[in-house]
């Protein structure tokens, strides 16, 4: 039940349905979740210990969110995680799982208003599915740890952005598809350079 509620708990975060700096409500998680608090109160404090809650000096518990210094060297990881994944599993992935994301990308961008919940959902599997596919554990451990944690800034997905975002993710599996280490490489770099540009645009025009 503890695992079960974790899930449940990251699951909020990922698609910010709990936002970066929110602070959590055991009465109404547990009801949401349909959990006792028990289990509930258990998985809060494996995510506190995990660094994706911080505990107040009142108790309460909140979302932690990142900086700008923080999400820039998220990226920075990624760039150099992400990218070396990309270019291993362009030989081991499996060539079916990834057409079946290419399809829901497909279908979530031909939509009047593509559905921000699933980009994010979208996103969270292709980088965990490209990171499975080296066959490298602890890689695939880093990889969605940093990914998580660049979840808990407050950085705005604006409509173009999740166009954007969708197309690059339809190149990198191309370049998976095909087989092409470089090409996946340079596809996922490319991505993760665009969303560093979202970022920098943003504060500066604020």
């Amino acid at each position: 039940m503890t695992d079960r509620a974790r899930r449940a708990l990251l699951d909020m975060i990922q698609s910010r349905k709990i936002l970066p700096g929110e602070i959590l409500e055991e009465r109404g998680l547990a009801k949401t979740l349909r959990l006792s608090r028990t289990p509930l109160r258990a998985a809060l404090n494996l995510l506190e210990g995990e660094g994706l809650l911080e505990r107040l000096s009142n108790r309460a518990l909140r979302v932690v969110e990142v900086t700008v210094e923080d999400y820039l060297e998220i990226i920075y990881l990624r760039k150099l995680l992400d990218s070396v994944a990309a270019e291993q599993a362009a030989d081991r992935i499996h060539p079916p799982d990834l057409l079946r994301l290419k399809q829901r990308i497909e279908k979530n961008l031909s939509r009047k208003k593509p559905s921000l919940e699933e980009h994010l959902t979208i996103d969270f599997e292709l980088h965990d599915m490209i990171a499975t596919a080296t066959g490298n554990r602890l890689l695939r451990s880093v990889i969605n740890d940093l990914h998580r944690r660049a979840r808990l800034g407050k950085v705005e997905r604006l409509p173009p952005r999740v166009l954007e975002s969708g197309k690059e993710h339809l190149a990198i599996i191309d370049a998976l598809l095909k087989r092409d280490s470089g090409g996946a490489r340079a596809a996922m770099l490319n991505h993760l350079d665009s969303v560093k540009r979202n970022l920098l645009t943003q504060l500066g025009s604020r």
